[in-house]
């Protein structure tokens, strides 16, 4: 009887040992894919340039921080590429952050929750900024998939800006300055949301 109780007692604790070693699944992240076009289309000739990126994932951010979520898109190697930011109060953030937000703009930047800056970087320390409250913009950010589990989101923009100084080259005098159309799109997939 002592055996059959011993024995009973090892095949017990090798149960419970056997099953505290279980693996535990590791969940594998689909890797971060963004890509953004921008186009300046010149009003007084019939030119237009254009480039296309596609970045990294330390080269575009999903962070929300101080009740702000802020969202960038901006190649590591800036010189002669472009950057852009969005930033939206999470109280003005759909439930579940899939939505559609507005950026804003002159003459009412308070018309939409998408506060957006743009850059256009010519060389090292120096380039073209414009902002969503000292210019006339159009267009939105779209967060089109969000992922409680993994929290990986997915979306899109538009941005237009109209009749703006060449973001290309630095003029004292805006009187002369040459004006194009900036036009903005991007598109991305398994961007993680940070909250620090």
């Amino acid at each position: 009887m002592k055996k059959l109780f011993s024995f009973s007692l090892l095949l017990v604790f090798s149960f419970f040992f056997m099953s505290c070693e279980k693996e535990e699944t590791v969940t594998v992240l689909p890797e971060t894919e963004a890509k953004m076009d921008r186009s300046f289309d010149f009003n007084s000739d019939d030119i237009d340039e254009k480039a296309s990126y596609t970045l990294d994932a330390d080269e575009t951010q999903l962070v929300l921080e101080n009740k702000i979520l802020e969202v960038s898109f901006s190649p590591a190697r800036q010189d002669g590429k472009d950057a852009i930011f969005f930033e939206i109060y999470e109280a003005d953030l759909a439930n579940g952050y899939v939505g559609k937000y507005k950026v804003q703009s002159l003459p009412d930047p308070a018309s939409g929750p998408a506060k957006t800056t743009y850059y256009h970087y010519m060389n090292s320390g120096s380039g073209s900024v414009l902002l969503s409250g000292g210019n006339t913009i159009d267009g939105e950010f779209e967060i089109t998939s969000f992922d409680y589990e993994t929290q990986l989101a997915s979306g899109k923009f538009t941005v237009v800006m109209k009749d703006v100084t060449d973001p290309t080259r630095y003029n004292a005098n805006l009187a002369d300055a040459r004006k194009c159309d900036v036009t903005v799109t991007g598109e991305f997939t398994n961007l993680i949301l940070v909250k620090p």
